[in-house]
């Protein structure tokens, strides 16, 4: 009793919160789908504030540093300390900010936020600055593939595709981190095929990425064989469990024609019948005449005899089924 009570305390209390928190998640669902490199401009728009204030080479120069601490921590295989430092980098040239003056306060809320993107003042520095996020694009592709971050690896390696369409090392990290999550046969299985193909096209030098690929079009190739294995297996098991369809040998058919004389009498009768016609056409007869006198006359006879001499098919139905 006094747990349910303390329960029911605890569910009073927390009510309000969780209300708050459904409320606050449903004003930044465009915020959440977002890269979570994008969303770290937000966070860090207060740190890196003053360093975009500044001319071109200011921020250069900054940029470089942060990127030169994130090799560093890379080469000692601290991962997430290095992504962290190429998002710090990456936020100088491109961030998100909000026009709501409390936003940690008050909550995130979608209808408040831009994106903003440097733009250089001359072409050289606009390629500088492209040439930077591509930088910082791949080299998080590369620590998220490490920490096995196989969604945030393909969104980087989709912004650097954005601004270098035919970058091989894009192609190659989106295919890895694509590897990850997918199976043989899978959409994105086979999407990663594709970029190593497009891949080893634009670099036919590059053994890592045709080793890659020629792995991966094997493993292709043996889930294709399989498959046709099972299905054939399949059949097989099918055609094997379906009952064979009985069929009467010319000794069945020789010993029910010695069991019913009867049967045997009538196709004897009607094979006498068609060999005449047979005949009669032979000797010029005209087909209609030919014909019509013949499919009366056997009619005829045949309805005459069956009443009288012929009538046996309640003991030819008697007699197939002992026979059965």
């Amino acid at each position: 009793m006094a747990e349910s009570s303390i329960q029911g305390l605890e569910d009073v209390v927390h009510y309000p919160t969780n209300i708050r928190a459904a409320q606050i998640a449903e004003k930044r669902k465009k915020f959440d789908k977002l890269p979570s490199f994008v969303q770290a401009g937000l966070f860090l728009y207060e740190k890196l504030n003053n360093v975009r204030r500044q001319d071109f080479f200011p921020r250069l120069v900054a940029f470089d540093i942060l990127k030169n601490e994130g090799n560093s921590l890379f080469a000692e295989g601290r991962y997430e300390e290095a992504a962290r430092k190429y998002e710090e980098a990456l936020c100088i040239f491109r961030y998100i900010r909000s026009e709501a003056a409390h936003w940690r306060e008050e909550g995130i809320d979608d209808q408040y936020l831009s994106e903003v993107e440097s733009k250089g003042q001359t072409e050289d520095e606009q390629s500088k600055i492209n040439s930077f996020k591509l930088l910082c694009y791949l080299n998080l592709a590369a620590c998220n593939l490490k920490l096995g971050n196989s969604r945030t690896a393909v969104d980087s390696c989709n912004e650097a595709l954005r601004l270098d369409p035919t970058n091989v090392k894009a192609l190659y990290r989106r295919a890895k981190a694509e590897m990850l999550v997918s199976k043989p046969g899978d959409a994105g299985y086979q999407r990663a095929v594709d970029d190593l193909d497009k891949a080893q096209k634009l670099d036919s030098g590059n053994e890592s990425v045709k080793k890659e690929y020629r792995e991966a079009v094997e493993t292709l190739k043996g889930l294709e064989e399989t498959a046709k294995k099972q299905a054939k297996a399949a059949q097989s098991a099918e055609a094997s469990s379906m009952s064979p369809v009985p069929t009467m040998t010319a000794e069945d058919e020789k010993r029910l024609m010695e069991q019913v004389p009867e049967l045997a009498a009538l196709n004897e009768y009607y094979c006498l019948r068609i060999n005449r016609g047979l005949e009669h056409w032979r000797r010029g007869r005209t087909r209609s005449r030919c014909w019509s006198r013949w499919a009366s006359s056997t009619w005829c006879r045949s309805t005459r005899r069956t009443s009288t001499k012929y009538a046996t098919s309640r003991s030819v139905s008697s007699s197939l089924s002992t026979w059965t």
